[in-house]
């Protein structure tokens, strides 16, 4: 069997075949729906703020300060199992939404504990919010408390990531692995083509959408990723220890 065709793996981007129609959140909150101008946030996260032609920007603000009346705990039953912890090392916890009982995953991003702490919560909330991809993993809904936490609603993905599956079958038949290979690539073109490094990108941040043999990846954990900057280098040393390169740990 050859290789897929390198048009398919998704080096022309933006392309229509490849973007997702918006969807709403589970919470029944409709697109378009902003919290209070009002309302105390920690930071600006309005329409305005964000840069022209993100995808945020197109669909409206899915942010909820503790002013706007709306919670997680008000929207999502947030239950004990935990599916797994993000490069902040904190837990991702399952969740049911309350309108219409759609499995979700929450991240709780702790961004009261220090300027960087902060820096870094409110780059990957943007980022996040301005992606719109179908190997990128979906954020429904981001909630703002008082006390600096910031909790990231995203789509459940029940599959398992691409590590494991590769190290229980110990290779993946040619077939299979070129169809896990296009997708990456996909989500890592798609990334850069929106000025966006990920800079964790490695198999166990790869998840399968469900269990199902012809299931989509999608990309996750953005605790890392970084909007690029015109005629600025990024130096800072992230990822993950086992995958950096000989002569480089």
């Amino acid at each position: 069997m050859g290789l897929p065709d390198w048009r398919q793996i998704g080096f022309d981007y933006p392309g229509r075949e490849l973007r997702r129609r918006p969807s709403p959140p589970p919470s029944g909150l409709p697109m378009g729906h902003s919290a209070s101008s009002a309302a105390p946030r920690p930071w600006d996260v309005s329409e305005g703020a964000w840069p022209e032609g993100r995808a945020q920007a197109r669909q409206g603000s899915r942010s909820h300060s503790s002013g706007s009346g709306r919670s997680l705990h008000g929207d999502y039953e947030v239950h004990s199992k935990v599916l797994g912890r993000g490069s902040n090392k904190n837990a991702v916890l399952l969740a049911t939404s309350r309108a219409g009982g759609r499995a979700c995953a929450v991240k709780t991003l702790h961004a009261g504990s220090s300027h960087e702490a902060r820096r870094r919560a409110e780059s990957e909330v943007r980022i996040m919010l301005s992606l719109d991809h179908p190997h990128v993993v979906r954020l429904w809904d981001v909630y703002f408390e008082q006390d600096g936490k910031v909790h990231l609603v995203m789509e459940y993905l029940s599959g398992g990531e691409l590590f494991f599956r590769v190290a229980r079958q110990g290779a993946l038949p040619e077939r299979e692995a070129a169809a896990a290979t296009a997708q990456v690539l996909r989500a890592a073109g798609y990334l850069h083509a929106s000025g966006v490094a990920h800079r964790d990108l490695k198999p166990e941040n790869f998840l399968y959408e469900s269990k199902d043999p012809e299931a989509a990846l999608r990309l996750i954990d953005f605790g890392f990723a970084k909007l690029l900057e015109p005629n600025k280098l990024m130096h800072r040393c992230c990822g993950s220890l086992m995958y950096v390169p000989w002569g480089r740990a």
